[in-house]
């Protein structure tokens, strides 16, 4: 698993490569690749939450997996989104729809004020990023090589911050209608 968690990126990004120097990018294909990682990202979690709940053989953290599961899939700011994307085929032409989706595309303005700046840290504590990954498959393989028990705070954090994020989606979706 550890070995399948450093290398899955590979195949993604290759892909990724070869369709921008054919001209081959689409809409479709950057969907499919940004699903996939969702299901990556669920997927390292749900087995990080598993494995703890192994080693220690507490019954609560097979609760706790189950939990981040719902927060990570009730995500109300996501759905909002994707009831948006569904709907606007029908109420806008075609080419305020591309550039709907290109401005969504557009790269996060600069921080102007603290609110930002404090955002993008803790959106990127622990992220799907290969700097997390390779972090947690480092905890992990340390864990079993010697004998010290830290994983579970990593997955308690990873927990907390989608606990955070799933209260904060209802707050965001009431503040922009």
């Amino acid at each position: 698993a550890l070995i399948i968690a450093f290398t899955k990126g590979i195949l993604d990004w290759s892909d990724g490569h070869l369709a921008r120097i054919t001209g081959q990018t689409s809409f479709n294909g950057h969907l499919l690749d940004t699903y996939g990682a969702f299901l990556n990202s669920l997927g390292l979690q749900i087995g990080l939450g598993l494995y703890i709940a192994n080693n220690s053989g507490t019954l609560v953290f097979y609760y706790l997996v189950s939990l981040l599961l719902f927060f990570r899939i009730a995500n109300l700011y996501d759905f909002s989104k994707a009831i948006m994307f569904d709907e606007m085929p029908h109420r806008y032409n075609s080419s305020s729809l591309s550039n709907i989706i290109e401005s969504n595309n557009q790269p996060l303005e600069d921080t102007s004020n603290i609110y930002d700046t404090l955002r993008k840290l803790f959106m990127g504590f622990l992220d799907d990023r290969a700097r997390s990954v390779d972090f947690i498959c480092l905890i992990i393989l340390l864990e079993l090589l010697y004998s010290f028990n830290i994983s579970w705070v990593i997955f308690l954090l990873i927990l907390i911050k989608y606990f955070i994020i799933f209260i904060f989606s209802f707050y965001k979706v009431y503040k922009t209608n």
